[in-house]
Formats: structure tokens, C-alpha cells, sequence
């Protein structure tokens, strides 16, 4: 993570679609859109996609599984 955070670039993303499913304390995430880095001297838009899984403890929802791409 530390190389990842060392970059100059900030890293935002722009999500086009994003669709939640839940099932009782258990949900999960497909979202689709891009992720931007935003450098000093330019500005990179690439298609990103993210599942994620989610569980409800104690009234809070946790990350229990977390998977982002960039589409080849």
C-alpha cells in the first residue's frame, strides 16, 4: 500500500453503475465505472470494476471481501 499512496497521483472513483443485493446480514456491491488518477501534469480516466462483500456485526457493516480491476 505504501507504493501505492506514494504516487503523485490522487486516485478518485467515478462509478456509472452500481447495484447492492442483501441478504439478511450478508450484502454485496458490483460497481462499475473508472478510476481516475489525477496528476500534477494530466489527468488518466480507466474502466474500473469492484465487488465487494459486506457483513452486518453488531448494527455496523464490515468489509469482508473487497476485489477491484481494470478490464484488459
Amino acid at each position: 500500500m505504501s507504493g501505492l499512496f506514494s504516487r503523485p497521483a490522487r486516485l478518485t472513483w467515478s462509478w456509472t453503475d452500481r447495484k447492492v443485493t442483501r441478504q439478511g446480514e450478508i450484502a454485496w456491491l458490483f460497481a462499475e465505472g473508472h478510476v481516475v488518477a489525477t496528476a500534477p501534469d494530466r489527468t488518466d480516466r480507466l474502466p474500473y470494476r469492484l465487488v465487494g462483500i459486506f457483513q452486518k456485526v453488531a448494527g455496523d457493516w464490515r468489509w469482508r471481501l473487497f476485489s477491484g480491476s481494470e478490464p484488459a
